[in-house]
């Protein structure tokens, strides 16, 4: 399957295909960083960048999925949603799908989250470490 990005000429605009993320198995960077991009695009977020640097600092894009915070809670998935916080934000407050492993969700959630600026709030480490350009 080819997640493609096509741009068009003198538009600077992204154009996504439809994709069925379901049908993906092997959630890898560059995979990822596609949905990103195309999730952004379609979520009308012009900050795609910042979510590839989250999911580098937060889970390495996926290879550790699931860490112990040091608020003894887990966190899980792509951005290392916390169940409470997941719950809070993106199924109460935004009305997505409880899939809260599920990359695409969270991607959502994320750039909705960032855009209403909870940022800094809920990514409190790597917020500061991407501000420092680490």
């Amino acid at each position: 399957m080819c997640l493609c990005l096509l741009i068009i000429p003198n538009q600077g605009k992204l154009i996504a295909p439809k994709i069925d993320f379901n049908e993906i198995v092997d959630w890898n960077q560059a995979t990822l960083e596609r949905m990103i991009y195309i999730i952004s695009e379609e979520e009308d977020f012009n900050k795609p960048a910042l979510l590839i640097s989250l999911a580098r600092h937060e889970s390495i894009f996926l290879k550790v999925p699931k860490i112990l915070d040091t608020n003894n809670k887990w966190s899980l998935g792509l951005y290392h949603w916390q169940r409470d916080s997941f719950d809070d934000y993106c199924i109460d407050k935004y009305n997505l799908p409880d899939d809260i492993m599920g990359p695409v969700i969270q991607t959502r959630c994320s750039i909705r989250a960032i855009k209403d600026g909870y940022f800094e709030t809920l990514w409190v480490n790597s917020s500061r470490k991407i501000k420092k350009g680490l």
